[in-house]
């Protein structure tokens, strides 16, 4: 497990190691995975209950093969076996914990750009209202704060080796010899 790559653990495939944990840890996974069935069952009750008449007729109408019902559940654990946590609930849950975190990436990464865009739009607009003098000189210092930007010396990854040695000799005021 610990040598896993992280494509093994996005795509779930750790999930076969599963059987190496011990019982103890088996037993909480179980207990956890009842629980949240039981959760689940209250939500899917709810959102059941929320419905309109013309949506519940609709959704009694479904489809023989069960798809709209698949789309109802969460797909995140096995919902034909509910009282045991097994292999294939833990490779769903790595996939849909792996999904989710990428969507949120790309969330974040589409916002900042938005962001910038943003400034960068009422950077313009503040100098569009300028007389000539005083844009470029609004001008010169922006480009002055850019060129600062890419000579500033890069920040060291947190918990990196490099970040606990930076902690090491400026922050706890150690020599550097003395970190191993």
């Amino acid at each position: 497990i610990k040598r896993a790559s992280v494509d093994d653990i996005k795509s779930g495939n750790i999930a076969e190691h599963l059987s190496l944990v011990q019982h103890h840890v088996r037993s909480k996974l179980d207990e956890a995975k009842q629980r949240e069935m039981s959760r689940l069952r209250d939500l899917v009750g709810q959102k059941f209950r929320n419905m309109n008449d013309k949506q519940r007729q609709a959704f009694a109408r479904a489809d023989p093969n069960g798809r709209r019902m698949q789309e109802f559940l969460p797909q995140h654990l096995d919902h034909k076996n509910w009282e045991t946590f097994g292999q294939d609930d833990l490779e769903r849950l790595i996939r849909h914990a792996s999904k989710d975190l990428d969507e949120l990436d790309r969330k974040r990464e589409e916002e900042f750009k938005q962001y910038e865009i943003r400034k960068e739009y009422e950077r313009r607009a503040k100098l569009a209202k300028l007389n000539i003098d005083e844009r470029k000189r609004l001008e010169q210092l922006h480009r002055a704060t850019l060129e600062k930007k890419k000579k500033h010396r890069p920040v060291n990854h947190p918990g990196s080796v490099d970040q606990m040695e930076e902690v090491w000799e400026k922050v706890d005021k150690l020599e550097a010899y003395q970190f191993k």
